[in-house]
């Protein structure tokens, strides 16, 4: 697992979308990773995808490869209150994903918590921010 600093306009772009697996099993990744400059960081690994923002929001966004259908629905019940993740599905190949953080007015950090899922294959993005006022 690596850990990512980026300021504004920084890029982190693994390696191409994947192939479908040998064995036809169902795969889902991501890649093409932006971020802005209110994001602290954001790791990727083989099974989870994670921003952590700063208190006054922002965006990032990423494509999402699945071999065939996909979704990505929030997996904790507060998620779609303060962070919008867009769309929410798609067919086989790659996508565009845009992540949208309100504001943080409470001194509590938060997360939220979403899942990609692509037959069998999951993938689970996790949105951190930081409390108001908070560096």
């Amino acid at each position: 697992m690596a850990f990512i600093g980026c300021s504004k306009g920084d890029d982190i772009t693994p390696s191409p979308s994947p192939s479908p697996s040998p064995d036809n099993r169902p795969t889902i990744s991501v890649s093409n990773i932006q971020v802005s400059s209110s994001t602290i960081k954001s790791e990727n690994s083989e099974k989870e995808l994670s921003f952590t923002f700063q208190g006054e929001g922002g965006s990032a966004s990423f494509s999402i490869y699945g071999s065939g259908d996909w979704t990505l629905s929030a997996v904790n019940s507060n998620a779609d209150s303060w962070v919008s993740v867009s769309p929410k599905s798609g067919k086989k190949g790659n996508t565009s994903i845009k992540v949208e953080v309100q504001k943080n007015e409470s001194y509590d950090d938060r997360t939220a918590v979403f899942e990609a899922s692509c037959g069998t294959a999951k993938k689970t993005i996790q949105v951190n921010q930081k409390a108001a006022g908070a560096i």
